[in-house]
């Protein structure tokens, strides 16, 4: 399977949680799996 684009959204409301959820075990499978099959990336963070 080729996946051309991949957008992933995460809506956190503190530091503390966006820092939470990127050692959660399964964000830490998931990412492992995706940057052994991406060609490129990107990302960014803003406040509302």
């Amino acid at each position: 399977m080729i996946i051309n684009n991949l957008m992933i959204k995460l809506k956190e409301h503190s530091p503390e949680s966006i820092a939470a959820s990127l050692i959660h075990p399964v964000h830490v499978e998931v990412s492992a799996y995706i940057a052994g099959v991406l060609e490129s990336a990107a990302s960014f963070c803003y406040e509302t």
